[in-house]
């Protein structure tokens, strides 16, 4: 019963934080990009 609730528990766990380890890539409709600024410049 104690593997049951283990695998339970880590299932759930992944279900839970797989959505935040999902990156998002965002295109601004400006067409500028950049890494590691928040307002890039350069096409």
């Amino acid at each position: 019963m104690k593997t049951l609730y283990t695998s339970l528990f880590i299932i759930i766990f992944i279900l839970l934080t797989y959505d935040g380890i999902a990156q998002t890539n965002t295109f601004p409709a400006s067409g500028n990009v950049g890494i590691g600024t928040t307002n890039p410049a350069v096409k």
